[in-house]
């Protein structure tokens, strides 16, 4: 893929006796996609997310661990009156589910299909990073060169305002046309310095986009140069771009799973046990038979089967409400892709435009060009005036700057297309 962008992302750090050093990195979009994968902090919130989704996997297999307690007592007679003559007790019991329906595997069904789902979140946020911090670069890129381009005209202004100065002491022009020139220096020196403005705090969002720290200096080379092989690389399928609607499509997943769920309350449990229980300490009638002691311990193995109705009932209703919110799902899925599709579709189209406009503005600056060397020389023939010299210095100006304003659209409309279709 051809550099689309070149950043020079400078780390400063302090070494022993306080002197700094820095590394520099270049990139396109992919290497932007790197960097803000490493760093932002967006981005790091949206693995742990996944992480914590990670941990919840294997459910099945603990679901099947033994469910162990202890208890103890004493036992209570009633033979007309209340007596608690049996002495106390202690005992242990050990529970192992055999069937839930089906439940179990249901649920480590659905928490893989939130990991997957996160998954894509992770991408989804990336790409939305990432798009971010091409329009930031590109802003850069273009105020750095509006200020060269400002520059320039300062420059051509001064030779303009000197013109003027040899012309009004030949006599043939008034004051006037000095004033035009030096109002006109003015408000181009106030631009440079807004614009230097601009660009700073344009390079603190980028450092924030890139998940740097402040102590980072973050500065761009780059030139506003529109690619003309740009059709080749946006081109894409379906597939590579799944995960921008894959949300709902996740969700109606899962609410189909749940739906078997809760249509499996009605369906019985069935959990193998076994309990041990014993006396805490022999009768003391019985102090000094200690078989009859070791013959009070009591084990009981056994299946049981259980039916909850009420669970059961509203399983039904439950299913019934997931089945119907699973096929919300579907269909946002579909609405998903097709307004997916159309926003791609609508990228490309504006940047097939934005390239038409490119070569269109190259040639008014050409036809710019012309009309400000003609009327620089009527100007020194005594033909036309200041005014006329300055209205044409305009123009080229604006020229120059259409263009530089629509290749950064050309560059960051690509930018966001290619971020998306990228794997």
């Amino acid at each position: 893929m051809r550099r689309i962008q070149t950043v020079a992302v400078i780390f400063w750090g302090l070494l022993v006796g306080g002197s700094a050093s820095g590394k520099t990195v270049s990139g396109d979009v992919s290497e932007l996609s790197a960097i803000i994968n490493a760093n932002n902090k967006a981005v790091a919130a949206a693995k742990a997310e996944v992480a914590a989704a990670a941990e919840r996997r294997g459910s099945l297999m603990r679901s099947f661990l033994p469910e162990m307690g202890f208890h103890g007592g004493r036992k209570a007679k009633h033979d007309g009156g209340f007596s608690l003559a049996e002495p106390p007790f202690i005992g242990a019991d050990v529970r192992v589910n055999l069937f839930r329906g089906g439940r179990d595997g249901i649920d480590d069904s659905m928490r893989e299909v939130a990991l997957r789902r996160l998954t894509a979140t992770v991408r989804r946020v990336i790409v939305t990073e990432v798009e971010k911090a091409a329009s930031s670069w590109w802003q850069i890129a273009y105020l750095k060169e509006r200020e060269a381009l400002l520059r320039k005209m300062i420059d051509l202004n001064q030779q303009n305002l000197l013109a003027a100065q040899r012309r009004i002491k030949s006599g043939v022009a008034a004051d006037s046309d000095r004033f035009e020139f030096e109002i006109h220096k003015s408000s181009l020196e106030r631009e440079l310095a807004l614009t230097s403005v601009q660009s700073g705090a344009e390079k603190r969002l980028l450092r924030t986009y890139l998940g740097l720290d402040e102590g980072v200096a973050v500065d761009v080379d780059s030139k506003l140069s529109h690619d003309h092989d740009f059709e080749n690389k946006v081109k894409f399928d379906v597939q590579q771009v799944e995960y921008l609607f894959a949300d709902h499509a996740y969700k109606s997943e899962e609410d189909a799973l749940m739906a078997t769920a809760s249509s499996r309350e009605w369906w019985p449990r069935f959990d193998a046990y076994i309990e041990y229980e014993k006396p805490a300490w022999p009768d003391a009638k019985d102090l000094g038979d200690a078989r009859q002691n070791e013959n009070g311990a009591e084990t009981t193995v056994g299946v049981s089967v259980s039916l909850n109705l009420p669970a059961g009932m509203e399983g039904v209703r439950e299913s019934r409400a997931f089945l119907a919110r699973s096929s919300a799902g579907r269909l946002l899925a579909e609405a998903g892709k097709q307004e997916t599709l159309a926003h791609l579709e609508n990228e490309i189209a504006q940047l097939r435009f934005l390239h038409g406009q490119v070569h269109e503005a190259e040639q008014n600056i050409a036809r710019a060009e012309r009309y400000y060397r003609s009327t620089q020389s009527e100007y020194a023939r005594g033909v036309k005036n200041s005014p006329d010299v300055l209205g044409a210095s305009q123009k080229l100006f604006e020229m120059h700057h259409d263009r530089l304003e629509i290749t950064k659209n050309f560059e960051v409309a690509k930018s966001h297309v290619l971020a998306k279709i990228s794997n």
